[in-house]
């Protein structure tokens, strides 16, 4: 028998008889009767406005569903006696949550082996079941399994951490829609504070106890600490305070405890000798009411104990990688909280599609810029490139003999064009550097030639310098080399023509 008090000193009894469950409440000497069939699970809650809640779990057989129906006592027959029913499959075993105002219960249902093979955990899903009749799945954005799940005190908004390490916080309102994402870290943990206004998520077991307390009013971070090797946690009933312990036999070394305040600031600290080992430690317990609510404070509390930095574990290094720069990889990547991620506008790192996208948006306003330039009157002396062929640069080979032959011939055959008895001729080569509008034949077919004329050997000149910088070329790009005089010619006819 399980039972919670909601909000009165009431306590009420439960007890199983086969296949049908008996309730009812201490001050009353009649037991009420609940058949279900095969029945497996069962959670009591009893509130002062609605008395006796029962909320009991049914697995499904031979195909049909399994199902969790809430009851309030002494209700129970008829066909619709049900405050609420939600069915779901996948479901070997349940674990029901249910709120302090007993109207809402959370429901994690579990199955043993995952089918698929993704979890050692199995598959695990999150329903909401309200007491109006109201019920939901809740959807979790990342797969994995349900480490906790916890209601506030206020009983409007639940957290729920869940997915593969490193591992996602979530908090959601009674209509199940995410309200903040706490981003992913490694945690496995959640702990609301008895006013509901501070949420701590920690990371215990086999994580390194990092915990961190925010401010669920604001959602703001507030602090940081590091409680290592701990296997317990609570609050204090005044929701400043904080314990974590060290308890055997989940650990038989280091035993101990810490107070903290929720600022990050340890405020007393007690070590059990080697010899002994520590069992239990636990709050003195205070009815709700007792301690006000005070108002959040951001800056760490003066304490007298002295601070313990932990001890960073470093990872393995070979012996030939110690003196070498070390590489910031991570197996996974954290995501921040969602009030901390970068917005949009702002310097982040862009995806490589992204990335692949702004690559061809900055060559195409390179390209036009430069097509923009070659039809600048600024530009006239652009000949003078021409002279490049004779740095020391044009010595490199390209490591093909064939190729460096014919890059030879082709500049024996440059320096005999500019012999002195040409010397006129790199004056008429300037002349397709010119804007177009200076020569004009009148007929519009002749100026597209010569235009054409003038872009060919642009590439033509481009690809020279290419050969004289080292490059090595295509064949089809030597052939267009071999081409310019036959080029040149033929521009010099048509402007002549003009």
């Amino acid at each position: 028998m399980r039972t919670r008090a909601a909000d009165a000193p009431l306590s009420a009894t439960g007890k199983d008889l086969r296949h049908e469950k008996v309730f009812g409440l201490d001050d009353d000497d009649t037991c009420h009767w609940l058949r279900a069939v095969k029945s497996a699970d069962y959670e009591l809650i009893v509130s002062l406005k609605e008395g006796l809640l029962v909320a009991v779990y049914v697995p499904g057989s031979k195909g049909a569903p399994s199902f969790v129906r809430l009851y309030q006592y002494p209700n129970f027959g008829g066909p619709h006696a049900a405050l609420a029913n939600k069915s779901f499959f996948k479901a070997d075993k349940v674990t029901m949550l249910w709120n302090k105002k007993a109207t809402a219960v959370l429901v994690i249902a579990s199955t043993d082996v995952d089918k698929t093979g993704a979890s050692y955990y199995g598959e695990q899903t999150l329903h909401y079941i309200a007491t109006n009749g109201e019920s939901a799945v809740v959807q979790l954005p990342k797969n994995g399994p349900i480490y906790d799940v916890v209601w506030n005190s206020s009983s409007t908004e639940f957290c729920a951490v869940y997915g593969f390490m490193p591992a996602k916080a979530t908090v959601f309102n009674l209509k199940c829609d995410p309200v903040f994402d706490f981003g992913t870290g490694p945690r496995n943990a959640a702990y609301y504070s008895p006013h509901g206004h501070i949420l701590v998520l920690a990371g215990f077991g086999n994580l390194r106890g990092q915990m961190e307390v925010w401010d669920v009013k604001n959602y703001k971070l507030i602090s940081k600490p590091v409680a290592s090797d701990s296997t317990y946690f609570a609050w204090c009933p005044d929701g400043e305070h904080i314990l974590t312990a060290t308890c055997a036999p989940r650990l038989r070394v280091n035993n101990g405890y810490k107070i903290w305040h929720y600022t990050g600031s340890v405020l007393h600290k007690c070590d059990v000798p080697s010899n002994a080992e520590l069992w239990q430690v636990s709050w003195q317990p205070f009815l709700d009411g007792v301690f006000p609510a005070k108002a959040i404070t951001y800056q760490a509390v003066p304490t007298e104990v002295p601070n313990e930095e932990p001890k960073v574990a470093t990872a393995y290094r070979p012996p030939a990688l110690r003196n070498k720069p070390v590489t910031n990889s991570k197996l996974h990547e954290e995501e921040p909280p969602q009030n901390m991620k970068p917005q949009a506008g702002s310097d982040k790192p862009l995806s490589k599609t992204a990335l692949k996208n702004q690559r061809k948006h900055e060559a195409k306003k390179a390209a036009k810029q430069e097509a923009k330039n070659d039809k600048s009157p600024d530009l006239a002396p652009a000949p003078a490139q021409q002279s490049t062929p004779r740095n020391p640069v044009s010595q490199s080979t390209s490591g093909d003999p064939e190729t460096d032959k014919k890059i030879r011939n082709l500049k024996k055959e440059a320096k005999n064009d500019k012999s002195p008895d040409l010397a006129p001729a790199p004056a008429q080569q300037s002349t397709p550097r010119n804007p177009v509008s200076q020569s004009t034949s009148g007929d519009p077919e002749t100026d597209k030639k010569i235009r054409n004329l003038k872009k060919k050997l642009k590439a033509i000149e481009q690809l020279k310098e290419q050969a004289a910088s080292g490059k090595q070329l295509e064949k089809n790009q030597l052939e267009k080399i071999q081409k310019e005089k036959a080029l040149l010619q033929e521009l010099e006819d048509l402007e002549l023509g003009v």
